[in-house]
C-alpha cells in the first residue's frame, strides 16, 4: 500500500509539473507546443529504453566509462523505480508515464489554455481519488477498479478546486463527467485530462 501511494504522490506531483512550459512560455518567450511535443518525445524515448532495454554496445561503453559514485546512485534510483513500478510496467515499461505525458500535452496542443482544467484533474480526480481509494476504499464501483470513498473524494476535491474558475453547477458538470472517465476509461491518463479540456471548453 505505502509504495502505491508514494507512486500517486509522484503521479501528483509530475502532474503539476506540466503546468511549467506554459506558465514559463510567457517570460521566457517560447511556444508551449513546442516544449510539449519535446516532452512527448522525451517521454517516449524513456519508455523505449524501459522497454526494450540500453543496446548492449552502449551498455558497454558506460561499464568502461565510470564515474565515482555514479553507480551507486543509479542503482538506488533503479531501486526506487522498481518499487513504484506496477507489475505491467515492470513487463511493458512505463507506461504511465508515457500516456500521462500524451494526455496532458495533447491535452494542450488541441485546448490551449484549456488545458488547465484537465492538469487539475490529473492532480484531483486521479490523483486524490487513488489515494482515498487506497487509504478508506471499501466499497467498489460496479464495473470498475475505484471505490465509491475514493471516486467521492476525487469528485468534491476537484469540484472546490473548479469552482475557483467558473460557477458551481459547471464546475459539479465537469467533476461528475471527469470522475466518469476516470472510473471507465480504457486509459485514464488520456481520458481525464482530454475530458476536462474539453468540457472546461464549451462550458466556461
Amino acid at each position: 500500500m505505502r509504495a502505491e501511494i508514494e507512486r500517486k504522490l509522484l503521479h501528483i506531483a509530475l502532474s503539476a509539473l506540466m503546468f511549467a512550459p506554459y506558465f514559463l512560455s510567457s517570460p521566457l518567450k517560447y511556444d508551449p507546443v513546442n516544449a510539449y511535443g519535446l516532452i512527448v518525445a522525451a517521454s517516449a524515448w524513456l519508455y523505449a529504453v524501459r522497454a526494450k532495454g540500453i543496446p548492449a554496445e552502449l551498455a558497454q561503453v558506460a561499464k568502461r566509462v565510470r564515474i565515482e559514485g555514479v553507480d551507486k546512485l543509479t542503482s538506488q534510483f533503479a531501486m526506487s523505480v522498481e518499487r513504484l513500478e506496477r507489475d505491467y510496467e515492470k513487463r511493458a515499461g512505463w507506461i504511465g508515464l508515457l500516456t500521462g505525458v500524451i494526455g496532458i500535452g495533447s491535452s494542450y496542443m488541441i485546448f490551449r489554455d484549456c488545458f488547465i482544467a484537465g492538469v487539475l484533474a490529473m492532480i484531483f480526480v486521479d490523483g486524490i481519488s487513488a489515494i482515498a481509494g487506497i487509504t478508506m476504499g471499501k466499497r467498489r464501483v460496479p464495473m470498475s477498479k475505484g471505490t465509491f470513498e475514493g471516486t467521492l473524494a476525487g469528485f468534491l476535491s476537484y469540484f472546490v478546486v473548479m469552482t475557483f474558475i467558473m460557477d458551481p453547477v459547471r464546475s459539479a458538470v465537469i467533476a461528475a463527467a471527469t470522475s466518469f472517465a476516470e472510473l471507465y476509461g480504457i486509459e485514464d491518463n488520456i481520458s481525464v485530462p482530454l475530458v476536462s479540456s474539453f468540457l472546461f471548453l464549451i462550458l466556461r
